[in-house]
């Protein structure tokens, strides 16, 4: 969370980069609740888990695609591109399942309604972070299909 207000504060000074400023924001509110609630802590870090273990191959690869080796670029891209996938096609949504199956579903001794009343709210806005996530799924793999494109009809061209 710490990590999500203080980008969030930085891009609106500095980057101005609205879509990922209110991302950080959203995650805040979703996760907030988590936080204060009973054992709904380890549901916040498994969250972030899966939704932020592609960053360092993501960021490595974003930093080499503006302002590095073009080697390295080209070697991380096929990796980040089935990483992104795997966890944000594939494993989030289960995640998802899970949880929604969890809140909505499974009787929950021992919770109080106010406690099932935040999760449902958080797998809510979970929910919408995840078909955001999509949006930014289509573009990296479109980008990856547009480079090998590339890429093929220059190697043809020789």
């Amino acid at each position: 969370m710490a990590y999500c207000l203080a980008d969030a504060v930085y891009m609106s000074i500095f980057e101005r980069d609205t879509l990922m400023t209110i991302h950080h924001i959203a995650v805040v509110i979703g996760v907030l609740p988590l936080y204060l609630m009973p054992h709904g802590w380890m549901l916040g870090v498994v969250s972030t888990f899966f939704a932020e273990i592609t960053n360092p191959l993501q960021n490595t690869w974003q930093y080499m695609r503006d302002y590095g080796s073009k080697s390295v670029y080209q070697a991380l891209s096929l990796p980040f591109t089935l990483a992104f996938g795997l966890f944000r096609g594939i494993i989030m949504p289960i995640f998802l399942v899970d949880y929604f199956l969890f809140v909505f579903v499974e009787a929950k001794p021992g919770i109080s309604d106010d406690n099932v009343r935040a999760m449902g709210v958080c797998i809510v806005i979970f929910t919408m972070g995840w078909f955001a996530s999509l949006v930014w799924l289509k573009g990296v793999v479109a980008g990856y299909i547009k480079y090998r494109r590339k890429q093929a009809k220059a190697a043809k061209a020789q």
